[in-house]
């Protein structure tokens, strides 16, 4: 799990650093967005030596990284019980592509508890998915609530610096995972994949901006 999402994460950082150097315009996205794709395309069938050589199984790569997105957001709720089967029976959906049908089963769980945060940050990730990335307004409207339950809790500010980071906003993804990071205890178990993304961040917003850079 730990080298998909470091796959998925660095992708995502080229494909916005490629958009910041070469300052391209929001039309032309599509290019280096496609790169990313490909590049994750390309290790889901060089990482599984098991899978037979087929297109399909190939671009599968995309559902293997909305498997891996859950997953992080997984490690990032704090399996409060009255929330749990919700997660389940919407994550277990949204493994399967189907988001709308995890949204809804997340909306039956916020009928019966609307102020659990862990299902209103869980509602934003998969209202993202369904927009291919993006922070769409009903995504915003959970991950709102979401903060105002639990204003300490990850997953709103994560992935709305994911999102940002999409939009090619590196700065704006810096900020909100610096509080994400500054908000987890120190045995919080994203912590350390938090902290090493941060780092890369950084790193590379630092490579992009350089003087040295032509």
């Amino acid at each position: 799990m730990t080298i998909w999402i470091a796959v998925i994460f660095l992708s995502i950082l080229v494909c916005a650093v490629t958009i910041l150097i070469a300052r391209l315009p929001r039309n032309m996205w599509v290019m280096p967005a496609s790169i990313g794709a490909l590049a994750l395309a390309g290790y889901a069938y060089q990482g599984r030596p098991d899978v037979p050589a087929s297109y399909a199984q190939t671009v599968a790569a995309s559902a293997d990284s909305a498997k891996e997105l859950i997953a992080v957001r997984q490690e990032m709720d704090q399996s409060f019980g009255r929330a749990k089967r919700y997660l389940i029976l919407s994550d277990g959906a949204a493994k399967d592509g189907k988001y709308t049908l995890a949204a809804a089963l997340l909306k039956n769980g916020l009928d019966k508890y609307p102020e659990d945060a862990e299902l209103w940050g869980a509602l934003g990730v998969q209202l993202m998915l369904a927009s291919e990335g993006r922070l769409s307004p009903p995504a915003q409207l959970a991950f709102d609530r979401s903060r105002k339950s639990w204003p300490k809790g990850p997953v709103p500010d994560y992935f709305e610096g994911l999102a940002a980071l999409f939009e090619g906003r590196a700065a704006e993804t810096e900020e909100y995972w610096l509080r994400a990071l500054n908000n987890a205890t120190p045995k919080a178990k994203y912590r350390p994949v938090l902290e090493r993304q941060l780092s890369a961040l950084r790193q590379l917003r630092e490579e992009a901006f350089s003087p040295n850079q032509q």
